[in-house]
């Protein structure tokens, strides 16, 4: 008998604001996400501010806190002024081809802001 197992399929706009969530909620530096954070800059997708809220408020019980998604992508800029690029750099090295890659993630927050500035508006 075979078993049936549903499978979830999201758009990217929710895969950004999921991967945003966890930018903002995690105690910790995890390097991919910064790396996947530039990945959907770089693509120009839009978040999906509803699934943003709907997840914040699941984790910290605070509703509208963060009532746009340019409000949202503030607080993600915040967070970016603080992380420990040498810790990014440690973390991402191993999947790094191009040795070159490294100049980039040494400037991550430079980085960051320049794609921020093209990002367009939420879903």
């Amino acid at each position: 008998m075979s078993e049936f197992f549903p499978v979830l399929k999201y758009d990217l706009p929710t895969l950004f604001a999921g991967k945003v969530l966890a930018v903002l909620l995690r105690p910790y530096e995890r390097g991919r996400d910064f790396y996947d954070l530039l990945w959907f800059l770089t693509q120009r997708v839009p978040g999906n501010l509803a699934y943003f809220q709907s997840g914040f408020a699941q984790a910290r019980g605070q509703k509208g806190t963060l009532k746009t998604w340019a409000e949202v992508l503030q607080a993600v800029s915040r967070k970016i002024e603080k992380i420990n690029t040498s810790h990014l750099t440690k973390d991402l090295r191993p999947f790094l081809e191009d040795p070159a890659d490294l100049r980039w993630l040494q400037d991550y927050p430079k980085v960051f802001h320049k794609l921020l500035q093209e990002q367009p508006l939420s879903k």
